[in-house]
């Protein structure tokens, strides 16, 4: 439709849409796989040794691309150890929780993302401060396809979540969340440290 030179921007503007909806589309197929194998029980952990902080400043740099006007991702940590973990089950866990505090928080909003390790365990928060869940839905939030009522308006498939507790039970950890609506929502993840062995 668009082939004359002088309709060059517009070609390009529908060439950029059509690409924006593959990769959403694709993504959407990706998940339903990954839901599919983690209930059949498919998904086996591979574990490999890595800095643990490197890891997050890699995933909150990725992240940072989605800001809204004036969002700030502030991220704390007191450790720099070295783990033995599933480093790509632990970007998707990360990467999903940080996206959704970006979504549901307005422009302005602050998100903290802290990390810690002891002996046992490794953990992180993700806290926004946007619109929350309402308290009569928060005990479906893990559920697939549930979508909160206030967040409607928004683009999204009522997955994400879900895969993210599918992994975390996957690692024999724990995934815990706080909630006040309009005012603050907190994720927080455990998992148990593995042990390395030359």
């Amino acid at each position: 439709k668009y082939a004359e030179r002088e309709q060059d921007l517009k070609r390009d503007e529908h060439a950029v849409k059509i690409k924006t909806m593959v990769h959403h589309l694709n993504g959407m197929l990706n998940d339903l796989l990954t839901l599919e194998n983690i209930e059949l029980g498919k998904i086996t952990p591979s574990y490999t040794l890595f800095n643990f902080d490197t890891l997050v400043k890699k995933i909150v740099q990725t992240s940072a691309s989605f800001l809204k006007e004036d969002q700030q991702l502030i991220y704390h940590s007191d450790n720099h150890d070295m783990i033995y973990h599933d480093k790509k089950i632990i970007q998707i866990i990360l990467s999903n929780l940080l996206n959704n505090a970006i979504k549901y928080s307005g422009e302005g909003n602050q998100i903290n993302i802290n990390t810690s390790t002891s002996d046992n365990t490794i953990s992180f928060t993700v806290k926004d401060y946007g619109i929350g869940i309402p308290p009569q839905e928060q005990e479906l939030i893990f559920k697939r396809f549930f979508r909160a009522s206030n967040v409607l308006h928004q683009p999204g498939t009522g997955i994400g979540l879900n895969i993210v507790k599918g992994y975390v039970d996957g690692l024999n950890g724990s995934i815990d969340f706080e909630s006040k609506e309009n005012e603050y929502t907190v994720f927080s993840v455990t998992l148990p440290k593995i042990q390395y062995h030359e």
